[in-house]
């Protein structure tokens, strides 16, 4: 069956061969496969979907505090935001942080306290091609070092082990991409765009 590339992939096939220098469309389903799964487990750790899109009629609870987050970022724009059904103008009633989706209540009040009580549509993320705003490039190499790190392990005996243990009584720990969780230098490089607690 046919891998297809993952809506939220955060980088390309294209961009990924090049690096790995394979030709051909042999293994685009595995790679299309290694690809899906480091974008996932890097946008699991930071906490949200970081490819372009539009989010319709996303609910958020009200904090009674002057800043509030929505769940995906970079914010590019901001379309529609209510609270309590009422309608919001920005740079009047609210302004925004693009960078941390941080919405901040205008004048001297606070987001009223409630269950989803605003609810907003809006544009963010970033996108994976050459145009704004384009993914920044630690994230795109982190992604590709994970996905080609499992394409390496492919050619040794290794592929799926844990451990391994030898005559001495000693043994070492491998990777494998069925157990295995992220590489530390991916991982470390998706916690740096983890989003930090309000």
């Amino acid at each position: 069956m046919a891998i297809a590339l993952a809506a939220d992939a955060l980088v390309s096939l294209a961009d990924l061969k090049t690096v790995l220098t394979v030709s051909g469309s042999t293994f685009d389903d595995i790679l299309n496969f290694m690809i899906n799964a480091a974008s996932e487990g890097f946008q699991r750790i930071v906490g949200c979907n970081l490819v372009y899109a539009t989010r319709t009629a996303v609910t958020v609870d009200g904090n009674g505090r002057t800043r509030l987050r929505l769940p995906h970022w970079p914010v590019v724009s901001i379309s529609a935001l209510t609270e309590n059904d009422v309608a919001l103008t920005e740079n009047t009633d609210y302004y925004l942080n693009t960078k941390f989706g941080m919405l901040i209540k205008g004048g001297v009040s606070v987001w009223s306290t409630g269950l989803r009580n605003i609810v907003a549509t809006y544009i963010s993320g970033y996108k994976i091609d050459a145009t704004v705003p384009l993914l920044p490039y630690d994230i795109r190499q982190a992604i590709i070092m994970q996905a080609g790190y499992w394409w390496k392990q492919m050619d040794k005996e290794d592929w799926g082990q844990i451990s391994q243990s030898f005559g001495d009584g000693s043994s070492i720990t491998l990777y494998s991409i069925i157990k295995e969780d992220l590489l530390p230098a991916v991982r470390k490089v998706a916690e740096g765009y983890h989003r930090p607690r309000v």
